[in-house]
């Protein structure tokens, strides 16, 4: 991390003196985007009871928080003043994403509102509402009033004693959450259903993938539907995000197989030796559930020959992402978070580059099955040796990234 701020700060003070110094846009993007992320590692103290031990840590905490929403906010100011957009107005919209998307990460100690919050997002820029080309006082007044309201808001509920504590369980059966669970969770078999940590039957695995890979363009068909805004968007990119991510959102939950194994280990009916391939069969039918998922909607996203040259690209690409999450399964997450991401923008920047040439798709298809068939046989090994008592589960608030 040290590294990654040296890189980019140094890349700032480069394009500064450069000839063009409106090359800053990009590494200024970059450190604003990390600045970003870095708070989300707060998550875990929400189900912690450690830091009450720390008489000084919860005031100094949230004054760190709200130091790096204002530093957050200058990096957007400065970004919208380089584009020649007013510095006030870039900053108070940099503090509002800022307050809406993390913050009440962190005060709930779950992504969900970051997901919710990033579809909102979404169906806005495509809405027929804009900013006005002269912002008023009106504006700024408003967007201060919002701001404000949402600091104060985390001020109060930042590691809150009583909000510490996990939800206790449904007391009766007849609730709408326990009613909900036996659809999403439906078991098939003990083993399958500890491996995954979620239910394994077909029933479960089909309302878990639809979950995945529909929730943005339901938000999309919604707004469309009842706020009269443009329906699905025109962008390539936006297009490319709803095929990819969902995707990635799956194998990044099937990379924790692996993990839970040491947890299932007395009901699996099986040797060291065939270990690999029960492990592999379960993965591919949660990848074979979500393909035939996100079908239709490769086709309603993408031309028509695009379209027959993604079914080729998806799945490959999904095996490719499952067996390279296996393979870096020993590595410390920033790494191998960091291999998972940049497949995630390289895969959507080639989709949207080749978005009317599909025969680049299908190269890139038969280069990722042709390096997934290698990872395979990598990886068929190594489980025969591994020893599955280092490999821990990850925390709550690092898996709590599903729908």
């Amino acid at each position: 991390m040290k590294i990654l701020w040296l890189l980019l700060v140094g890349a700032c003070l480069l394009s500064l003196l450069s000839a063009e110094p409106k090359l800053v846009l990009l590494p200024l993007s970059c450190l604003s985007l990390l600045v970003f992320c870095i708070p989300l590692q707060f998550m875990q103290l929400r189900h912690k009871q450690s830091w009450l031990l720390l008489p000084y840590f919860k005031p100094h905490a949230r004054i760190l928080l709200l130091l790096v929403t204002l530093l957050v906010g200058m990096l957007g100011g400065s970004i919208m003043y380089l584009a020649s957009q007013p510095f006030w107005l870039g900053l108070h919209l940099s503090i509002l994403a800022f307050a809406t998307l993390v913050l009440p990460c962190l005060v709930l100690g779950s992504l969900k509102p970051l997901i919710i919050s990033c579809a909102v997002f979404i169906l806005l820029m495509q809405s027929p509402l804009s900013l006005p080309a002269q912002p008023d006082l009106a504006l700024f007044t408003l967007l201060t009033v919002v701001n404000v309201a949402l600091l104060s808001w985390f001020n109060l509920h930042w590691l809150k004693t009583a909000n510490t504590k996990l939800p206790a369980r449904p007391k009766t059966c007849n609730s709408f959450t326990s009613w909900l669970l036996q659809f999403t969770r439906k078991p098939a078999t003990l083993a399958g259903t500890l491996l995954l940590g979620q239910g394994d039957s077909w029933q479960a695995r089909f309302l878990r993938n639809l979950a995945y890979c529909w929730y943005l363009p339901a938000f999309m068909l919604l707004g469309s539907l009842f706020l009269g805004f443009s329906g699905m968007p025109e962008e390539t990119f936006l297009r490319a995000m709803f095929i990819i991510f969902p995707g990635f959102l799956l194998t990044s939950q099937l990379t924790n197989v692996l993990r839970r194994v040491r947890r299932a280990w007395l009901q699996l009916a099986v040797t060291r030796q065939q270990l690999f391939t029960m492990l592999e069969q379960l993965a591919l039918k949660e990848l074979m559930t979500a393909a035939i998922v996100i079908a239709p909607l490769i086709y309603g996203l993408l031309p028509a020959k695009t379209a027959v040259a993604l079914v080729l690209f998806w799945p490959a690409l999904m095996l490719f992402s499952l067996y390279l999450g296996w393979r870096l399964i020993n590595v410390s997450m920033f790494w191998s978070g960091t291999a998972m991401a940049s497949l995630t923008l390289l895969a959507v920047a080639l989709l949207t580059l080749c978005w009317q040439q599909p025969g680049y798709l299908i190269l890139a298809a038969a280069f990722l099955a042709s390096t997934a068939l290698s990872l395979r046989r990598q990886l068929k090994g190594l489980c025969q040796r591994q020893d599955w008592a280092k490999l821990k589960l990850l925390k709550a608030a690092q898996l709590n990234t599903g729908l």
